[in-house]
């Protein structure tokens, strides 16, 4: 019996000594080697030496077997190098390999992330990202409306999904006050978009609110400048504040007609909207 506990034990010893002396043996660069995947933006890859091979990719402008990273020790676990966005361009990172085994990366336009390590890679999310995509390029609208006991603000918008990854967004917001002015602000904005499965990742990328007009309540103009200025500046605020943060929806149902979909309000409560198809833009439902 002792002499089997010692050959058990000296096994696990050579197994032990073997790992540790191949994981010695490795340089910084090497101990990245194997099948990376972000959970946040779904795609994954492939590492050898600090090259990465797609395994999965969730943009159109990079396919599964492409290189899409580069990296470069710095010191023992910190890297830089280069590595494709969803628009397909390399743009510059720098790396850090956390205590836990994940990779927390940093890159240009203020984009951060981490890789977790796993055993296989995922399988290639082609036909389930084109799928989505197909069927969200093009133009949708929705129409909202809340109300207070004094106030009510209505909002429209138009977005055209774009296949190059963009969203080119039109909405018009308008106030109602207590003694019915109607004060009507538009914005302009442009968005980058992404699909995985049922998941759609927004991020605004810039905005540009218009002052548009106010109206009495019988619809004629009324001349109060710095009133639409302050209501027009509320939205812009808020505009910027949204701004470069990424937005999840979670697709119920797609077809060719509406977009029935669930997101998290600012006070992490699960909502549910629904997109229209359109062929018009904003111009159709203006208020006017």
């Amino acid at each position: 019996m002792f002499q089997l506990r010692l050959i058990s034990l000296l096994k696990v010893l050579t197994i032990t000594l073997l790992w540790a002396t191949n994981a010695w043996s490795q340089t910084p660069i090497q101990r990245l080697d194997g099948n990376w995947y972000s959970t946040q933006w779904g795609y994954s890859y492939t590492l050898t030496n600090g090259v990465g091979i797609a395994t999965s990719t969730n943009s159109p402008n990079f396919q599964v077997g492409q290189t899409i990273i580069q990296l470069s020790a710095t010191s023992a676990t910190t890297f830089s190098g280069q590595q494709v966005y969803t628009d397909g361009k390399f743009y510059r990172v720098s790396v850090i390999l956390q205590p836990d085994g994940r990779l927390y990366f940093e890159g240009e336009k203020n984009a951060k992330w981490v890789m977790d390590r796993v055993n296989v890679a995922p399988q290639s999310t082609d036909n389930t990202y084109n799928d989505t995509k197909n069927l969200l390029i093009g133009r949708w609208y929705q129409k909202a409306e809340n109300k207070t006991d004094k106030f009510s603000v209505m909002a429209q918008y138009v977005q055209d999904f774009l296949p190059n990854g963009t969203i080119s967004q039109q909405t018009q917001y308008v106030t109602t006050t207590p003694d019915g002015l109607k004060i009507s602000c538009l914005v302009n904005a442009s968005w980058e978009w992404s699909a995985n499965g049922n998941k759609i990742y927004q991020k605004l990328i810039a905005s540009h609110v218009i002052q548009d007009f106010i109206r009495d309540r019988n619809g004629r103009p009324f001349d109060d400048p710095e009133l639409l200025k302050l209501v027009c500046e509320i939205i812009k605020k808020d505009k910027l504040k949204q701004q470069l943060t990424t937005t999840v929806f979670t697709i119920i149902k797609l077809d060719n007609k509406v977009n029935v979909y669930q997101y998290q309000d600012s006070k992490g409560v699960i909502m549910e909207a629904t997109d229209y198809r359109v062929t018009q833009g904003l111009s159709h439902f203006q208020v006017k």
